[in-house]
């Protein structure tokens, strides 16, 4: 471990390589069958499973707007240390979009792999982003690029022996250390509402967890699983709207006292 890190540093170092060997260390967990047997079914203008498949637009949506806003010199300038960081993840969402679109319209255990590989993508600029602005640039660079060739091996893991624990912990160990992050830094400077973002996130587990129970409960009107892609896409407008351009008001002169 090179000698100028800062204690942070070191110690986002630790905790990475603490969920790669875990994860790593953790038995096999494979992909239930199941997992594919989506509550909505519903076909629409040919489009099979269309709910799924078009709520996905809101990725595509969220990613594009947020590569363009990157494009706003008022925009870009608060968040000029993390622009690579915040472009992988708003690429990624773009791509996710693409991928969890193929997916749903053929579920299956080959297709899943265009789904997660984009969410790993996206994922990793989240952290990079985020170790970024708290840590330091060098430390947002490293996370990211760890994240995006860990994420990679897990999900190539579990194409050749089909056990997902380094995919799975690397997702949920990223979000508990987001969290810790949360709570040890702090970044007067920071404009990304992080706990919103967490916030959509777990909420979006939810949703997926919960797939058929909200079919039910709503009369089969929408599914879990398209309320987690809305709410998932509700954590890019998280950042999204941090980046949105400060529009400078010009104060009004003050009136003219005329003497009697």
């Amino acid at each position: 471990m090179p000698q100028d890190l800062s204690p942070t540093e070191k110690y986002a170092l630790l905790f990475i390589g603490a969920l790669i060997f875990i994860g790593l260390l953790l038995p096999h967990i494979g992909q239930p069958e199941e997992y594919h047997r989506f509550a909505d079914h519903r076909e629409w203008l040919g489009i099979p499973h269309a709910a799924d498949v078009l709520s996905n637009i809101v990725f595509v949506a969220v990613g594009l707007l947020g590569l363009l806003r990157m494009q706003m010199r008022n925009a870009a300038a608060a968040t000029r240390k993390v622009t690579m960081p915040l472009a992988v993840f708003f690429t990624g969402l773009v791509l996710t979009g693409i991928g969890s679109s193929y997916y749903h319209w053929s579920p299956d255990s080959h297709t899943i792999l265009f789904d997660r590989l984009p969410m790993v993508i996206a994922f990793a600029g989240v952290i990079g982003t985020f170790l970024g602005q708290r840590i330091s640039i060098r430390m947002g660079m490293v996370g990211m690029a760890v994240g995006l060739l860990a994420g990679i091996a897990g999900l190539a893991l579990s194409i050749v022996n089909g056990s997902l624990a380094l995919y799975l912990v690397l997702q949920f160990g990223g979000v508990v250390g987001l969290v810790v992050g949360l709570l040890l830094t702090h970044d007067a400077d920071d404009p990304f509402p992080w706990w919103g973002l967490v916030g959509w996130y777990v909420l979006a587990k939810f949703f997926e967890i919960g797939d058929h129970f909200f079919w039910d409960m709503t009369q089969h009107l929408v599914s879990g699983h398209t309320l987690k892609h809305l709410a998932a896409g509700m954590a890019g407008v998280v950042l999204l709207n941090a980046m949105r351009p400060r529009v400078r008001r010009r104060r009004r002169p003050a009136p003219l006292l005329i003497a009697d």
